[in-house]
């Protein structure tokens, strides 16, 4: 596809400003693309822009009236101007279980997903087994706790059926003897894991033995996107998508799997920054909506600024505010950042006690 990229103004400072910020974004992403110069005014109207200077992109009014950061154009260019085939077709969804309330919770929800995605669900249970000291087999009583275990996942795995828009062929079940967080980050590698959903307390005082811990340290480990549910949360239509950007050198390689994910489920996807310094946001629209229209089969996006001394407050303020359904988060697997994102993934969890919340890696 040609792309087209024009700038509307007159020549005044705030369209050169526009301008030099848009051409240092291209050179940033290495795109080598014309800007064509518009100052015509039929053309102007033509548009029906309320007011200049304006960025337009394949026909369509991006910015108007701002001169946006170099930052946040390579954001949105990336987006707008990214050819490549969309990466997060969710086909295979997993969904760990320690046969509690909140992993049932998170199961019935993956089961609503599976609807939306026509995805297909399997049903995990990881089995620590206890190992005699002295010898290297089940303590007494070990088989019959794994036969009981077996009947039980298979039970669960189709006890919602009839369920709307699936079969019981859709729902496999699963047991599996090992490491609970060292067995999910190997299934998380397979080609065939496009999803871990989770269930999780949100209880800072004691996250739960098996959910909470664990899915906090699955979701920084995981080599796929992890969705963690709160374990009073109902699935309701995802109508909102939002995610936490800061400019991650690595953060654009993850934008089209989101993206296509808001897309998926027909959600417009707000991408939103939380600025904790002391000087003035670089807009005054609080929203700067971008790209296509839901109307038009694309994604709704909404660049938007908050101002927030801390930034898990500021990021589920915004959520709650906007009806989120879905927050995101992005990390890396480097030792150091994973843990700093570890206590930022408690706190969050805390704080949020009803927004399911997926982390993405950015160096999948």
């Amino acid at each position: 596809m040609v792309h087209r990229l024009e700038l509307l103004g007159i020549g005044a400072s705030k369209d050169r400003e526009l301008k030099i910020n848009l051409l240092e974004a291209l050179r940033q992403l290495s795109i080598d693309l014309p800007v064509e110069e518009v100052r015509e005014i039929d053309r102007l109207l033509a548009y029906g822009i309320s007011g200049i200077p304006a960025l337009i992109v394949d026909g369509r009014v991006v910015f108007q009236k701002v001169v946006p950061t170099i930052d946040d154009l390579r954001l949105v260019l990336n987006i707008l101007l990214n050819d490549r085939p969309l990466g997060m077709r969710v086909k295979n969804i997993v969904v760990p279980t320690d046969f509690s309330a909140t992993a049932e919770n998170a199961f019935q929800y993956a089961l609503h997903l599976a609807k939306v995605f026509g995805a297909k669900v399997r049903l995990v249970h990881i089995h620590q087994a206890k190992a005699d000291l002295d010898t290297p087999v089940l303590v007494e009583g070990q088989s019959e706790e794994l036969h009981y275990k077996q009947e039980l996942l298979e039970s669960i795995a189709q006890s919602f059926f009839p369920f709307n828009g699936l079969s019981p062929q859709d729902v496999s079940a699963e047991m599996i003897s090992g490491s609970v967080v060292d067995e999910l980050r190997e299934i998380s590698r397979q080609k065939d894991t496009d999803l871990i959903v989770m269930g999780t307390t949100g209880d800072t005082r004691f996250l739960g033995r098996w959910l909470g811990s664990i899915s906090s340290e699955v979701a920084r480990k995981a080599y796929c996107p992890v969705l963690l549910v709160p374990r009073n949360t109902k699935f309701k239509k995802i109508n909102e998508v939002v995610y936490a950007y800061n400019y991650h050198p690595s953060e654009e390689t993850v934008l089209n799997k989101i993206v296509h994910f808001a897309a998926q489920t027909q959600a417009s996807l707000h991408l939103v920054h939380v600025h904790t310094g002391k000087t003035p946001l670089p807009y005054e629209g609080h929203k700067i909506p971008v790209g296509p229209s839901q109307e038009e089969g694309g994604v709704e996006l909404k660049l938007s600024q908050v101002s927030h001394s801390d930034v898990l407050d500021g990021l589920s303020g915004y959520a709650r505010e906007n009806g989120a359904g879905i927050m995101v988060m992005g990390t890396t697997h480097r030792p150091f950042l994973e843990d700093l994102f570890r206590r930022n993934l408690t706190r969050q969890m805390a704080i949020n006690t009803s927004i399911p919340l997926m982390i993405v890696h950015f160096d999948d």
